[in-house]
């Protein structure tokens, strides 16, 4: 148990090195302003199996993954350390769901550097998901993850 305290509170601590320059502009703008991102869950080096997240792309990619633990996914920036995932519920299989939001926890297995179009349309630079354990806020259409 104090290994998952010690990995929460390291997960939430770590700077992202890579968003060192930030222009006034983007300090200021809107914090509900989102993106729709397709997910596909997974570890980038275990060719997209276990825990985390594996890649991320532009929501009309979705269609073109024919399988797998995928997910549509609305991100928001929250302050200027944060983002959070809405992850839809709709066309998610039952399997997705129990592995990767069915314990109440999302648990990312490695640090994952998310695509630039991401940051480039927040206003920020493109954030890194720590490797951590992050909890899941379960609505009725869709899971909230703070990373």
């Amino acid at each position: 148990m104090n290994h998952l305290k010690q990995l929460i509170k390291d997960t939430q601590e770590k700077p992202n090195a890579s968003c060192a320059k930030r222009s006034s502009l983007e300090k200021n703008e809107s914090k509900q302003k989102s993106i729709m991102a397709s997910v596909v869950f997974g570890m980038p080096a275990k060719d997209c199996s276990y825990n985390g997240i594996c890649r991320i792309d532009h929501a009309d990619m979705y269609n073109q993954y024919s399988a797998g633990c995928i997910s549509i996914a609305e991100i928001f920036r929250v302050g200027k350390k944060h983002f959070l995932f809405r992850f839809s519920k709709n066309k998610m299989r039952k399997l997705t769901i129990r592995k990767h939001f069915g314990s109440g926890y999302f648990i990312v297995l490695e640090d994952y550097e998310t695509p630039e179009f991401i940051g480039t349309t927040l206003g920020q630079c493109a954030p890194v998901i720590r490797q951590g354990i992050y909890p899941v806020l379960d609505k009725d259409d869709y899971f909230e993850v703070l990373f």
